[in-house]
């Protein structure tokens, strides 16, 4: 599994949505297992990300 790593302020990144989806999706959590996040994807313009991380088996 791989985490893409953005470096933009969420303030800068938020005056940039250009949409938002109807629909919405559980994103499980990674501190929780019996929880959920229920969430519009969003079209977010010149987000930079500037790196990944691996999950080691």
């Amino acid at each position: 599994m791989q985490n893409l790593r953005f470096t933009d302020s969420i303030l800068a990144a938020f005056a940039r949505i250009e949409g938002v989806t109807a629909a919405r999706s559980a994103v499980p959590t990674w501190w929780s297992s019996p929880c959920a996040n229920v969430v519009p994807t969003l079209l977010i313009r010149g987000l930079p990300f500037t790196g990944t991380t691996t999950e080691k088996a």
